[in-house]
């Protein structure tokens, strides 16, 4: 987790008054399939090349 998304959460955590793992796992069902379109770019490459492929030849 990353400086200002870590700090988020705990600011949010302590004006909402929750604990700090709930607001994580909150968050989790949004995580999960950005990693997993992040997975598919990084091992399928034709997915992000097709586009440039198609305009430049």
């Amino acid at each position: 987790m990353t400086q200002p998304v870590g700090m988020v959460f705990f600011v949010l955590s302590r004006v909402c008054k929750v604990l700090f793992v709930q607001c994580v796992g909150a968050t989790l069902p949004f995580l999960v399939p950005l990693i997993g379109a992040l997975l598919l770019l990084i091992f399928i490459p034709q997915l992000v090349l097709w586009l440039p492929e198609l305009l430049y030849g």
